[in-house]
Parts: C-alpha cells; structure tokens; sequence
C-alpha cells in the first residue's frame, strides 16, 4: 500500500507538471530534465527534501554544472523547489515544493 501512495504522489506531481505549470509557466529542456531528475530521486527517496551532489544531478540530467546551477535558480524563481547549499557538504539540500492545478 505505501508504495501505491508513494506512487500517487509522483504521479499527481507529473500531473500538474503537464496540465498546470507548463500551461502558464514556460520551461527550457534543462529545467525540465532537472525537475523531472528532482522528482526521480523523490519518489525513490519518499520524501519532498532530498540531499543531492551536484554530480548526481548531472549524471541524472546529462546536464554540465553551469546548466544544472543556472536551471535550479530558474525553477527556485518558478516557485516550483528550492534549494540550500550545505556549508562545508558536497550535497545541496533540495525541497520539491508542492504543487497544485490551477484552474486557469
């Protein structure tokens, strides 16, 4: 059961991705391949904070570090995570902030 929950989540988030956010909010392929990397890693984790090296991001991504940098400051301003550099870590601490449809 708490797999088919973790997946509902997943899904819901995918759903307002395609049927809300992109409607009124334009993102590139790399904001888009990050955000969909974000939300890998949270379904697999079952959580909405996650702790993420740079390069795990680029491994998922296939994005380099000025790409993966510059789209998670565009998706911070897009409202749709946010995102704190550890001091003295190697991971940056990641939350998916939730999302809902809007009805436009």
């Amino acid at each position: 059961m708490e797999n088919s929950k973790r997946n509902f989540y997943y899904y819901h988030y995918l759903n307002c991705l395609y049927n809300s956010i992109l409607k009124f909010n334009k993102l590139t392929a790399n904001q888009l391949a990050l955000y969909h990397a974000l939300l890998f890693v949270a379904n697999k984790s079952n959580s909405l904070i996650l702790n993420l090296p740079l390069k795990v991001l680029k491994q998922y991504t296939g994005l380099n570090k000025e790409a993966v940098l510059y789209s998670r400051k565009a998706l911070q301003k897009k409202g749709l995570i946010t995102f704190k550099q550890q001091p003295n870590l190697k991971a940056t601490e990641y939350t998916i902030n939730k999302i809902t449809f809007l009805n436009r």
